[in-house]
């Protein structure tokens, strides 16, 4: 029987989903508090994504659990650098891969990954535009593409991507502060061919997602992992048999897990405000509207590039905030949807504290403007 799911209930569940109702104990597996990944494209994104997460967050949880193999670099959704756990990994690289890009741009990745390895590790760490300019005089000209930037042709991103995705290339552990994004081939490297995904694989994807953007659509989950929506209709006919309606605001075709109806329905009491950090997970979501009704609070907080993160008040959208560090201070500055109180704005006071951590600053203060 359909459930038709408000949009301030479809908010908190996927808050709490997202670990940001209650923060998990640092004997939690690391796995369970980061779910599929965290995305890595800004200087202080995962750390920022995965201290608000723990309790005591330490300025190196971040760069130990690369070290450790907790966390592996790799590619994610919509080919995002990523942050993933070990059993979350193939879930979201070889069960999208088919659709990004296609068995031809996968063979040539092949055929090119010995000798582009070969120059990792004679030249060292490059970056992906050195990857692919050492690639270039090799790549066939269907595989190229023009660039407006400099107005030369380089080897499609697609292909350097699956290059570095299918063939174990990752990121040193050691230059994991280099937002260059320098490359380095893993020392567990093997060539082989690109992973093909098994519908198990296919199926837990969509079930993980689900159970952190419920209730969502087949065209949405296309969105948020960047195939195409045929190859995610296919992916989520795997598990319609677990699966129960339950239309929102957004979409009267959404759709949640069975097991979940009950946690949607009943969500935990948000907490009474929580700062959630540019590009977060949790920030995901493809209904956009669901989280953030009004269009021009929606176009301050997903912006083409540099996003700033949101401010949460009683499980809803408040604002967005921005972090400046100088020396060992951070100076966030929050730009409220609508009046906040400073007293009120108290509230964020432990997040404040543990973006400081995060970004390595002693000191922290907050600006309301």
């Amino acid at each position: 029987m359909a459930r038709s799911v408000g949009a301030r209930e479809a908010t908190v569940f996927r808050m709490s989903r997202h670990g940001m109702v209650e923060r998990a104990s640092r004997r939690a597996k690391l796995a369970n508090v980061v779910g599929l990944g965290l995305q890595d494209t800004t200087d202080l994104a995962a750390a920022q994504a995965l201290a608000l997460r723990r309790m005591d967050p330490q300025p190196s949880d971040l760069t130990q659990a690369v070290r450790a193999g907790d966390l592996l670099p790799t590619w994610g959704p919509r080919l995002a650098a990523i942050l993933a756990p070990p059993d979350a990994e193939p879930l979201v690289t070889a069960a999208l891969l088919q659709a990004t890009g296609g068995d031809g741009v996968a063979a040539l990745a092949h055929e090119l990954a010995p000798y582009a390895v070969e120059r990792l590790r004679e030249d060292g760490p490059l970056t992906k535009a050195e990857v692919g300019k050492a690639i270039a005089p090799r790549v066939p000209d269907r595989a190229m593409q023009d660039c407006q930037r400099c107005g030369r042709r380089h080897p499609s991103e697609t292909l350097v991507k699956m290059l570095v995705w299918t063939h174990r290339v990752r990121l040193d552990a050691d230059l994991l502060t280099d937002r260059a994004g320098r490359w380095a081939p893993a020392a567990r490297w093997r060539p082989r061919r690109h992973r093909k995904a098994t519908d198990d694989q296919r199926a837990e994807l969509v079930r993980s997602y689900l159970s952190r953007f419920a209730p969502s659509t087949p065209a949405a989950f296309a969105d948020w992992a960047g195939i195409e929506t045929s190859h995610a209709q296919t992916c989520w006919r795997l598990v319609e048999d677990e699966l129960t309606p339950a239309p929102t605001t957004a979409s009267a075709k959404a759709m949640a897990l069975t097991e979940d109806l009950d946690a949607l329905a009943a969500p935990p009491l948000p907490p009474r405000a929580r700062l959630v950090p540019p590009y977060d997970p949790f920030l995901q979501l493809r209904d956009r509207e669901t989280l953030v009704p009004d269009a021009a609070h929606r176009r301050a907080l997903w912006r083409a590039v540099a996003n700033p993160g949101l401010v949460l008040i009683d499980g809803q959208a408040a604002g967005t905030w921005r972090g400046r560090r100088t020396h060992d201070h951070l100076l966030v500055t929050v730009s409220p949807f609508q009046p906040i109180t400073r007293q009120r704005l108290r509230d964020v006071d432990q997040d404040l504290e543990t973006i400081a951590v995060a970004a390595g600053c002693e000191t922290v203060e907050v600006n309301l403007e």
